[in-house]
């Protein structure tokens, strides 16, 4: 009879560890995913400067001059304007 419940008990306990074994596995994982997220947020905090720092950071010059290409733009915008109003003005002469 002992060993009947042996056997049993044997079963048991494999379900049991199977359990412990699944429920460790759960706890090392959100531990490794709380680290990795410590980890990505001190290295970005490294990196970025978005929002209360933004008064630290010190201007760059760059290769791209913004209000040249404005300028050169409302340029173009001008003769094209001056094209399409001086075409018209043909048209309707030509129609008369």
């Amino acid at each position: 009879m002992e060993e009947k419940f042996d056997d049993f008990d044997g079963a048991n306990s494999d379900e049991k560890k199977n359990g412990k074994d699944f429920k460790i596995e759960i706890i090392l994982f959100l531990i490794l995913g709380f680290l990795l997220g410590v980890m990505m947020k001190t290295e970005a905090s490294k990196r970025l400067t978005i929002g209360f720092d933004d008064y630290k950071v010190t201007a760059k010059e760059s290769d791209v001059n913004i209000e040249k290409i404005q300028k050169d733009l409302l340029m173009q915008q001008e003769n094209t304007a001056e094209e399409v109003t001086g075409e018209q003005a043909e048209e309707s002469e030509n129609i008369q």
